[in-house]
């Protein structure tokens, strides 16, 4: 990764993963890159109970209670039957054309999603999401290669930005996302260290594969004007 610099040469949309074992940290450094991204940032907490670690509940006070949501493990599972039900409905294009297409896509990402989008209206370039603890989800999807690079692709047409965080191990679907992160902290250490393992050309003066640096650091280099 780079030396610290101006979030305004953070091009986005950007679709991005964030993993690691301590949640706290995977939230601040989502919460630093949705801020470099978005005018807007909202928060989707993928919660099984209301159980929050301190370490987490001093991260999300940072957020506007307004912005952020709690939702079940189901309530993010891609909506396939509303998708293929956009293929068939009676519209002018063909069921194949590339309208019918996004559409589908588009109806197939998660309601929870959808909804922000939706209320967010024409922001292009404005808004970013996080999805936190994407792992309690992964029931629902397959894992493989290319399952979320309609969903990810009709995003950022609509210009949205979505980074997820992974407290488990990354599966093949994580290689559909345009930067992947990992944040390791040793035990007893103050300090967290993020790891770039894939990043597209357009974060390459940003992110440098296969860079270790600081995780205090990269947050400067998110945050600095």
């Amino acid at each position: 990764m780079t030396e610290p610099g101006s979030p305004t040469t953070l091009p986005g949309p950007v679709s991005g993963v964030v993993w690691g074992s301590k949640r706290a940290d995977l939230d601040r450094l989502a919460i630093g890159l949705a801020r470099a991204l978005g005018k807007e940032v909202f928060w989707v907490d993928i919660q099984i109970d209301a159980t929050f670690s301190p370490g987490e509940t001093a991260v999300l006070q940072e957020l506007d209670p307004s912005h952020s949501i709690r939702v079940a493990p189901e309530e993010v599972a891609v909506n396939q039957n509303l998708g293929n039900l956009a293929l068939w409905s009676i519209v002018q294009e063909p069921v194949k054309s590339p309208e019918s297409l996004r559409l589908s896509d588009y109806l197939r990402i998660p309601a929870r999603l959808r909804s922000i989008v939706d209320r967010t209206g024409p922001t292009a370039g404005a808004v970013a999401i996080v999805v936190a603890n994407a792992d309690r989800a992964t029931g629902f999807y397959g894992g493989l290669p290319g399952e979320f690079t309609p969903f990810l692709q009709e995003l950022k047409r609509l210009g949205v930005s979505i980074i997820l965080t992974n407290a488990g191990i990354p599966r093949g679907n994580t290689s559909d996302f345009d930067v992947v992160l990992r944040v390791t902290r040793e035990p007893e250490s103050e300090t967290a260290t993020v790891y770039c393992s894939r990043a597209d050309s357009r974060l390459e003066n940003r992110f440098t594969v296969g860079a270790f640096v600081p995780l205090t650091q990269l947050l400067s280099a998110l945050t600095s004007a």
